[in-house]
């Protein structure tokens, strides 16, 4: 007979499947009216703390009376609030340096939680120049010097001027100035 209340109870894929949808209905439905309830509760709040603004009968006088009062009211709203938002960081830091404190005189320390690595895949990169420092290593072996060491040829200060090439020397003894295009068209005296 104990056999037969266990298998009574059991359930089912699609019982399952139903309650999950059952109990999700009314997870969503739990949320909706406690967002309406909260809405509500900051509606009241306000129009406690705020009063209705009836403005119809006012000359401009009053309304310039009425409008300093309001900015008045909001500058200390304004005030109080960034007090108790500096009061806030205050306790945050004052509870982390207790914290602190605290593990420092009992010996305890927070361990961080250290990211697994796989040993055999790691060793595998290293021996194969595939690690992180190797292709560090080779880009710079493949890259080319600036020449700005101290050994290089050329510095800015150096102006001495060397011998110009006998190429640029004859061109301007000459002093003709014949374009690439011209000498080319010339024929040349031992081709005929």
């Amino acid at each position: 007979m104990g056999a037969k209340k266990e298998r009574a109870f059991k359930l089912t894929r699609e019982k399952k499947k139903k309650l999950k949808v059952l109990i999700l209905r009314k997870a969503q439905e739990d949320l909706e009216k406690e967002a309406k309830r909260k809405e509500e509760e900051r509606v009241n709040a306000i129009n406690e703390l705020v009063p209705p603004l009836n403005i119809d009968d006012y000359d401009e006088e009053d309304l310039i009376g009425k409008l300093t009062q309001l900015y008045t009211w909001i500058y200390e709203t304004e005030e109080k609030r960034l007090a108790l938002e500096y009061q806030l960081i205050q306790q945050d830091s004052e509870m982390n340096d207790l914290t602190v404190a605290m593990n420092e005189a009992s010996g305890k320390f927070v361990k961080p939680q250290l990211k697994r690595v796989n040993k055999t895949q790691a060793k595998f990169k290293k021996s194969s120049g595939e690690s992180d420092s190797a292709k560090a290593a080779a880009f710079r072996s493949g890259l080319k010097t600036s020449g700005a060491g101290p050994d290089s040829k050329f510095t800015l200060d150096d102006k001495d001027e060397k011998e110009k090439p006998e190429f640029l020397k004859e061109k301007k003894g000459k002093g003709t100035d014949v374009s690439a295009t011209q000498s080319a068209a010339e024929p040349v005296s031992g081709a005929e």
